[in-house]
């Protein structure tokens, strides 16, 4: 399989291109990304909603949301490649609408 192109987010990660049953990666780790930059007061009930207006929902767009508000990041696993591409370009660098300015930082895993 060729290498799809490189990526580089809103805060500078940089990943190589994910290449779904590569071998030696799972299949859930590469359409996965992991979403940084929550403020303190975040919740994953607030994160949903925005994922929901965003037009990604639960079941049919994402299977897997690990939020972890301790290192202000959430783990989102994608049903499909292209689910997690229509993600990253809606998302990374994207305001937050309830962090006064902040932005998410969205990273390929």
């Amino acid at each position: 399989d060729p290498l799809l192109p490189r990526w580089v987010g809103k805060g500078g990660l940089s990943q190589n291109a994910i290449q779904v049953g590569s071998p030696g990666q799972k299949a859930a780790s590469s359409l996965s990304v992991m979403v940084h930059n929550f403020p303190q007061a975040y919740t994953e009930n607030v994160f949903l909603e925005e994922l929901r207006d965003g037009g990604f929902i639960r079941a049919r767009d994402f299977d897997c949301l690990e939020f972890n508000l301790n290192e202000a990041s959430c783990l989102v696993s994608f049903v499909n490649v292209g689910v997690m591409r229509s993600f990253i370009a809606a998302f990374d660098g994207r305001e937050m609408r309830h962090a006064n300015g902040r932005e998410f930082l969205v990273a390929p895993l």
